[in-house]
């Protein structure tokens, strides 16, 4: 695998981490200040957010494939071109889309089951999350052309210290009684913070690069037509699905039930966001490789996605029911969110694993199994909506979507020559052994949960244990014999290197 693949991968697992971190600290805040109402509303917004979001997000693929090859040419005027013309089209989409939200407004309060005292809120928060969120679609572009200019990692480090901005301002808000407002001022401030300083960036890599109307093109509507539309329906169709477990939650049960999905499905959707990094990475470096080459550099990916989450997905599954008070306190109406993490995690996990599948077809122009994958999940969802409880639709919607995602990497890695065999040995052998290995964890500790404190005291020594008997399955059944051997070679280095220093 090459340096660069593996730096700009591991960088980005780094930032998804520490995001991951940040996004794990701020229900319990919120909670504590807003009830279990208004952070759906919350919820409700951000899936709002979601559709506009993915509405727009063929463009992205166009920004960076197009300016990359700009710049290789130096040609300035080109890009700029290419740049206005991609930010006419968000702001013509992201304007209908933000338009179409105000005139539904009162069928979405009805859909959603809103209480009428709620209503006032509720639409001001999902109107000014959308227009917010579309600024970042069209002046946002600057982040796209930090990629394209090869400032993959300068754009990390942009996107780190806004959402860390957006978490200080968020809890200093809520302690001074701002309620809910206070996350769409953080929410505000944080995508500022990132669209100016991604424009100062760019601006000092390329100082000819410009963003301004004249530059709107006829001409340079043909990638956003071409690459973009495919890549912006597999992208949209994806989206809705990803989102669809909290809408139909919350049309079938009420806006407390998508607050429940959502905290539900927050650690391990959240957690799962860390391999996105690898497929970050992978689509580059996969676009030039030949077969031969591609293949290997797809099995390494794939390794470095399992090995990623290993350690900590399994764990959620392992210590739920004292993960869920340490982290949201004893709250009875939150009880749910144990038997929501126990069905979740493992659907999430088998979903994340189709990331650098996607990514490397993508790399070679093939989009159409994606479509495939996608109604699938479809069909899991259609089912799902005949569900009488939440329980009942857990279960549909877990079993369902793990089997999609079987089928799907089946199909995908064998057209990047990747045999079952070997597919087995990759991804399902350490999935199964490790889940195998937390719900057995999960039903036989004897648990016992009488405070906040005591739910703490009991995660770090379940979690110890846990990962001890990780650690063994890992090093006898998992790890291959080149990897065992790697890492004692890692081990003689490092008790060498203590030795010589005392």
């Amino acid at each position: 695998m090459s340096t660069a693949f593996h730096r700009v991968a591991l960088e980005s697992m780094l930032a998804r981490a520490l995001y991951l971190i940040s996004r794990l600290a701020l229900p319990p805040l919120v909670l504590t200040y807003v009830g279990l109402a208004e952070y759906g509303l919350w919820s409700i917004a951000f899936i709002l957010v979601g559709y506009l979001g993915i509405s727009v997000s063929g463009l992205a693929t166009v920004y960076v494939r197009e300016i990359a090859l700009a710049r290789d040419r130096d040609d300035a005027l080109d890009a700029s071109k290419m740049l206005s013309t991609g930010v006419g089209l968000a702001l013509l989409v992201g304007s209908l889309f933000c338009a179409l939200v105000a005139f539904f407004m009162p069928m979405l309060l009805s859909w959603f089951k809103i209480s009428p005292q709620l209503h006032s809120l509720a639409s001001n928060l999902l109107l000014l999350t959308c227009l917010i969120f579309l600024a970042d679609l069209t002046l946002g572009a600057w982040g796209y052309v930090l990629n394209g200019l090869k400032l993959i990692h300068e754009q990390q480090r942009i996107w780190v210290v806004s959402f860390i901005l957006e978490w200080c301002i968020a809890a200093a808000l809520l302690v001074l009684g701002y309620g809910i407002s206070a996350l769409l001022w953080a929410f505000t401030l944080r995508y500022a913070l990132s669209i100016s300083l991604s424009w100062w960036r760019v601006k000092r890599a390329w100082p000819a690069l410009s963003l301004h109307p004249k530059h709107l093109s006829k001409q340079h509507l043909q990638p956003f037509l071409n690459l973009g539309v495919r890549a912006q329906l597999s992208d949209s169709w994806a989206l809705l699905l990803h989102s669809a477990d909290r809408l139909i939650a919350g049309l079938s049960f009420g806006a407390a039930y998508t607050g429940l999905m959502d905290l539900g499905s927050k650690l391990p959707a959240t957690a799962t966001s860390i391999t996105s990094g690898i497929s970050q990475a992978l689509m580059p470096h996969a676009a030039s490789l030949d077969a031969a080459s591609f293949s290997r550099l797809y099995q390494q990916a794939q390794r470095l996605a399992v090995f990623s989450l290993l350690g900590l997905m399994p764990l959620l599954v392992a210590t739920a029911p004292a993960l869920n008070l340490a982290w949201l306190g004893p709250r009875p109406e939150l009880a749910q969110i144990v038997t929501i993490l126990l069905w979740v995690t493992p659907a999430w996990h088998l979903h994340i694993q189709t990331g650098p599948a996607s990514s490397a077809l993508r790399g070679k122009d093939q989009i159409g199994l994606e479509f495939f994958y996608h109604g699938l999940r479809t069909m899991v969802f259609l089912v799902s909506l005949q569900a009488n409880n939440l329980l009942e639709f857990l279960q549909i919607f877990s079993i369902g979507q793990g089997l999609a995602s079987l089928v799907y990497l089946t199909l995908a890695s064998k057209t990047l020559q990747l045999a079952p065999k070997q597919l087995f040995k990759l991804i399902f052998k350490p999935l199964a052994l490790n889940y195998l290995l937390a719900y057995s964890f999960v039903s036989l500790w004897p648990w016992q949960l009488s405070s906040r404190s005591s739910a703490l005291i009991e995660l770090l020594l379940a979690s110890a244990l846990f990962m001890g008997l990780q650690l063994l399955i890992l090093w006898w059944f998992i790890l291959h014999a080149d990897e065992r051997k790697w890492l004692k070679q890692k081990l003689c280095f490092t008790r060498s290197l203590e030795a010589h220093h005392a």
